[in-house]
């Protein structure tokens, strides 16, 4: 059974020294698995990051020494709280409506973005339970999450570490529950069209009231198809606005369904807290903060 391939990139920069590993998950776990990276950063100083909602569910794994990773969260414009007594040292976040900022100390972890129809089979539970909270893997996984922190811990390179996270993943997917059919579905069009389609339209494909299909869709997936959407909606800007040599922001604000650019400004700040100009500046400053690569 394949486990993907890995890209490694060491970095070093204004008072950090990291290593990020891209995990190229294979084929049989793509639809579930959307992102996996592991880090390995050494700070001189706090971090702060702006984490924007995106309709996936986050699972943050640290092991090792030092590990002060785990986001601490707060309010975008307020200002942070002291760092906490206990770190946990793994979370579950479930999916949040507008983002928050957090506080990074130095992390040994990885991170995995799962589509929420896989986190449902995953995690055997309705995910309105996880919605908009941050929750320590062992209250959901139990003794499984110390386990994987473990074995991540005892394997001493990145390969090895997301083979053994293959593994689990694939083990508890096969012996996970299903979201119900209708859920499962009207969830995989969002997802095509990137939130430009009507949940009337959704509804009535399968038979269901609106009120019906938005009440079962926030129980088994945690947030409302409405709300799924305008985050799938933000989730391509967010991907046309990293492209090198990318389009003018109207130009994206047309092509992803939106009025014009003062109405991607608008939704854009309600979610994000800044506008999109804002965001390409601060994730700019994080690119120099992170430094140059000194190995891959």
């Amino acid at each position: 059974m394949t486990t993907g391939t890995v890209e490694v990139v060491r970095t070093q920069g204004d008072q950090i020294t990291a290593e990020y590993a891209q995990w190229h998950v294979p084929s049989a776990l793509r639809t579930s698995v959307l992102d996996c990276i592991g880090y390995h950063e050494v700070l001189g100083r706090p971090v702060v990051r702006r984490m924007l909602p995106a309709a996936t569910v986050t699972v943050m794994i640290g092991f090792g020494e030092g590990n002060e990773s785990i986001p601490v969260d707060y309010t975008v414009g307020t200002q942070p709280p002291p760092p906490p007594a206990r770190v946990p040292s793994s979370l579950v976040i479930g999916m949040h409506e507008r983002a928050v900022m957090s506080v990074s100390r130095g992390c040994t972890m990885v991170q995995v973005e799962f589509d929420p129809l896989a986190a449902y089979s995953l995690f055997g539970l309705p995910l309105r339970e996880l919605a908009g909270q941050f929750v320590e893997l062992p209250q959901i996984l139990g003794r499984t999450a110390a386990e994987v922190a473990e074995r991540l811990a005892e394997t001493p390179d990145w390969p090895g570490r997301f083979a053994v996270l293959n593994g689990m993943i694939a083990r508890r997917l096969a012996d996970g529950p299903a979201p119900n059919g209708a859920v499962a579905w009207a969830w995989k069009q969002l997802h095509r069209y990137h939130g430009r389609i009507s949940i009337r339209e959704l509804a009535d494909e399968i038979s269901w009231s609106r009120r019906h299909l938005t009440r079962q869709f926030s129980r088994q997936l945690g947030l409302a198809p409405k709300t799924a959407a305008r985050l799938r909606r933000l989730s391509k800007v967010l991907c046309l606005l990293s492209r090198p040599g990318r389009r003018s922001i109207a130009d994206i604000a047309a092509g992803c369904g939106y009025y014009d650019q003062a109405h991607l400004d608008l939704d854009f700040r309600d979610i994000a807290g800044c506008s999109p100009k804002e965001y390409l500046a601060e994730t700019a400053a994080e690119r120099t903060r992170a430094g140059q690569v000194v190995a891959a």
